[in-house]
C-alpha cells in the first residue's frame, strides 16, 4: 500500500475513534484502534490471516495431480468481498509452488462492459495478446492469430455482415 494511502486510512481511523469517544462508545469497541486498511485482495499466503492458505493449497494440489487431456474449469462462488479474488491470488501462487509444471494462468476482468459484446471482444482480444506474448509457451503465439479471428467473428460486425455465423 502506498505511503499517502496509507496514512490518509489512519487519519481517518483517528477521526472515527475521536467520533466513537464523543458518542460515549469506547473505541475499543469500534475496532478502530488498529486503523483501516482498503478492501483490496491479498496477493499471496504471507498476507493471509484468514487462514485460507491450507485450502488453496489443497486446491492446488488437486489441479497439479490433474493428468488428463480435457480442459478443467474451477467456479469460485461468493459474494461481493468475500475474498474471491484473494483466493485465486493464493491458488496461484501455490500452483507455482506445487507443480512440476506449473499451468499457464490466463487472467481476465470481465467487470467494467456495458454489454455482452464488448465483453466476448475484449475477451478473445486479451487472449490473443496473452498468446502472443506469452514467451514460455511459444505454440500459444502460433494460435494468437486464429484466437484473435474467431473473436472478430463473434463481433456484432460479423453479425451484421454474416448474421448466421451463431
Amino acid at each position: 500500500m502506498d505511503k499517502k494511502l496509507n496514512n490518509d486510512l489512519q487519519e481517518l481511523a483517528r477521526g472515527l475513534d475521536a467520533a466513537a469517544r464523543s458518542a460515549g462508545v469506547a473505541a475499543e469497541m469500534t475496532g478502530l484502534v488498529r486503523g483501516i486498511e482498503p478492501d483490496e485482495p491479498i496477493r499471496s499466503s504471507a498476507e493471509d490471516r484468514l487462514n485460507r492458505v491450507g485450502f488453496a493449497t489443497e486446491l492446488a494440489r488437486a489441479v497439479a495431480r490433474f493428468e488428463r487431456p480435457e480442459s478443467l474449469v474451477i467456479g469460485i462462488y461468493g459474494a461481493w468481498g468475500t475474498g474471491k479474488t484473494s483466493l485465486l491470488n493464493l491458488i496461484e501462487e501455490k500452483l507455482q509452488e506445487e507443480s512440476t509444471d506449473p499451468p499457464v494462468v490466463f487472467r481476465f476482468d470481465p467487470w467494467g462492459f456495458s454489454d455482452q459484446d464488448q465483453l466476448t471482444g475484449r475477451f478473445f482480444s486479451e487472449l490473443a495478446a496473452f498468446a502472443r506474448l506469452h514467451l514460455s509457451l511459444p505454440s500459444l503465439a502460433d494460435v494468437s492469430e486464429t484466437i484473435e479471428e474467431y473473436g472478430e467473428l463473434l463481433s456484432p460486425v460479423a453479425h451484421m455482415i454474416i448474421p448466421r455465423v451463431l
